[in-house]
């Protein structure tokens, strides 16, 4: 009865054994992607952080160019100011102000899931 006995705590030592290295490997994994996804977080975070700096320089020069607009209409009555640049610029402001919520969406979107 003994050795019925033991065979029986064996076999449970084992299956738990298994389970644990299975558990063990699957933790191993869990652990390598969160680190990767750390890493693609800090990475978007500087982006996030470039982009904002960009878009607040952009800002400025857009303000920069439009007061004296504004300020031409006042006195004059019609602006005076040609200035070939301003609808590209305007454009890249609008691509920047896009790109910038997209990263702001993806970094929620990040941290939601960790």
């Amino acid at each position: 009865m003994s050795s019925f006995k033991f065979n029986d705590d064996e076999n449970s030592y084992c299956e738990l054994l298994d389970a644990f290295i299975g558990l063990l490997e699957e933790a191993t994994n869990m652990q390598q992607s969160n680190n990767r996804h750390k890493g693609e977080i800090k990475w978007l975070e500087g982006k996030v952080k470039q982009l904002e700096e960009e878009n607040e320089n952009m800002t400025v020069s857009l303000e920069k160019l439009e007061k004296p607009k504004k300020d031409s209409r006042s006195k004059y009555g019609t602006s005076y100011l040609k200035c070939e640049n301003l609808p590209r610029q305007l454009k890249m402001i609008d691509y920047l102000m896009k790109t910038l919520s997209k990263f702001t969406l993806v970094r929620l979107n990040l941290d939601a899931v960790l």
